[in-house]
């Protein structure tokens, strides 16, 4: 992998913001090793460690676990590319995602035991700093929902005002028991795409094309999306400044600390 070294942003931010763009296939890398060294069932691990790391990537469409292999993506996907937005897989489902400029991306590492061991319980653990962020930093009331007609659409989207701010996922990884137990603790990647500002018509426009492409009636409703920006006002949806404010909000109150890297 190779992510950025330690820079004075880094420094300032206890490593957890990310400077610079990361290429996607660094970012996918960086979560894989968050969620398996919190599920290294050598490590000395306390349940109450919050891995973070805040970062944007390049311009891109991702597609969710197994998409590229059906018939007509890859065409579509080359089509895509040709026109500026090319295309990557992720790890996790969901639907079809546009990466862009105006997209600041959270990616959070815990450990769930007992009964919360569910999906309810994990993505709780990622939506609600971030409500608290936003309602703490800018007055925004938001709240999680599915939306009509919003990308990549899910139940614990956060959501203002009845329309999509972030999208949401999340990776499980079975924590292995020492001496053949149960495991009876789980690993969590929880990620989080916030819709900063940018250029978010373009990037819409893109996923629809790539839709159109393959041959999918289906389509993004621009108006199913709100930004930071548009809430808040542009300065609020400058990526640096967001970026360090919400590094410093989970540091303090999740007590957050950044993933190793190597």
């Amino acid at each position: 992998m190779s992510l950025p070294g330690a820079t004075p942003e880094q420094a300032d931010t206890g490593g957890i913001v990310i400077p610079g763009v990361v290429a996607f296939g660094d970012a996918l890398a960086m979560e894989r090793a968050m969620l398996d060294g919190l599920a290294n069932p050598a490590e000395v691990r306390d349940e109450q460690v919050v891995l973070a790391a805040i970062w944007q990537t390049e311009r891109a469409i991702i597609l969710p676990s197994g998409m590229s292999r059906r018939d007509g993506v890859a065409e579509a996907a080359r089509r895509c590319a040709a026109a500026g937005w090319p295309v990557h897989d992720r790890a996790t489902g969901g639907d079809v995602t546009p990466q862009f400029d105006g997209v600041l991306n959270i990616s959070l590492g815990f450990v769930l035991s007992g009964t919360d061991r569910n999906i309810k319980a994990a993505y709780e653990r990622l939506t609600a700093p971030l409500i608290g962020f936003l309602k703490r930093e800018f007055g925004i009331v938001a709240y999680t929902s599915s939306v009509d007609g919003a990308f990549c659409d899910g139940a614990y989207n956060l959501v203002v005002g009845g329309r999509k701010l972030a999208g949401t996922a999340q990776r499980w990884k079975a924590i292995k028991a020492l001496h053949d137990a149960e495991p009876q603790e789980t690993a969590v990647l929880a990620h989080a795409a916030v819709l900063l500002g940018g250029e978010l018509d373009a990037a819409l426009t893109a996923a629809n094309e790539f839709f159109a492409a393959w041959g999918s009636e289906r389509r993004i409703n621009p108006s199913a999306h709100v930004t930071i920006a548009e809430l808040a006002g542009g300065q609020a949806g400058e990526p640096h400044s967001f970026a360090r404010s919400l590094a410093a909000f989970l540091s303090k109150e999740l007590g957050a600390r950044a993933p190793s890297q190597s």
